[in-house]
């Protein structure tokens, strides 16, 4: 009796592990594989965010409530696992995360492209992330 109840356990088991490794599949195919890294934002001290198509200024942000919107910004940024880059396509926005330890981390991103940690990806949602940094940080030169 012992030894069945262990075998069912483990078939059980064995069952709820493949059933959440085809949840994850089927996730990352439908929504994109998140990019990995994000800054907090208790560690952002600023972000500089440019948009040379906009304007020639870099914007710096250093309002709690801006640097936690860029941070959440950045969960957008979902790509294509499976999808090869652009390698002529050119970055729109950059964000250049100044943390509090001194560091920086930057993210570039064009319509279908992202730059992350030295390596372009695909983006899943093609301009979705332009769109919203354009319209949370430069609403007055996209006007």
């Amino acid at each position: 009796m012992k030894h069945s109840f262990a075998k069912s356990l483990k078939h059980i088991s064995f069952s709820f592990v493949w059933i959440a490794l085809a949840i994850v599949i089927v996730s990352i195919l439908m929504q994109g594989m998140p990019l990995f890294g994000a800054p907090k934002a208790s560690s952002v001290a600023s972000v500089t965010i440019t948009d040379p198509a906009l304007t020639s200024e870099a914007k710096e942000v250093s309002d709690p409530e801006l640097i936690k919107h860029s941070c959440q910004l950045f969960g957008f940024l979902r790509y294509c696992p499976f999808a090869k880059a652009n390698a002529e396509d050119t970055p729109l926005i950059t964000m250049t995360f100044t943390l509090t330890d001194g560091g920086t981390a930057t993210v570039s991103a064009s319509r279908e492209t992202v730059w992350w940690k030295e390596k372009a990806y695909v983006l899943r949602e093609p301009e979705f992330f332009i769109n919203l940094a354009e319209g949370i940080f430069f609403s007055e030169e996209a006007a």
